[in-house]
């Protein structure tokens, strides 16, 4: 469905909710909810990942601790925060019959780590 014939589904306001920190996630989301009249999209992208020396016998704890903090604890945090958001909405209804439809539409990006290993990136693939 082409935006032109949604004009109602134009992005109003693209928010970046970046932050590992559940305290940061929490008050961004309920804030951005409260701004924002209905919540029809939630992109998340977060991943960051560094190679360490040696294996993981030899990876630093703080490298892992912010990787896992970014690409698992962030991402829960942030689709959590856009979930109950969305669940408070009226959903969308069926420009054909009037039907309800959705709430909102949450996506989550990916890599193609979780089937195919890369060396010295022990923690980005957990």
């Amino acid at each position: 469905m082409a935006v032109k014939s949604r004009p109602m589904w134009k992005p109003r306001r693209i928010a970046n909710l970046t932050s590992p920190a559940r305290s940061m996630c929490q008050p961004s989301g309920q804030r951005r909810s409260d701004e924002i009249r209905r919540l029809e999209y939630v992109v998340n992208a977060a991943g960051i990942a560094m190679k360490h020396q040696g294996r993981a016998a030899f990876a630093a704890s703080g490298g892992s601790t912010r990787i896992l903090d970014v690409n698992l604890t962030g991402t829960f945090f942030v689709l959590r925060a856009a979930a109950r958001s969305m669940l408070k909405q009226d959903p969308v209804p069926s420009s054909i019959d009037g039907r309800p439809l959705q709430r909102g539409s949450i996506v989550t990006f990916g890599s193609i780590q979780t089937a195919v290993g890369i060396p010295l990136s022990t923690t980005y693939t957990a």
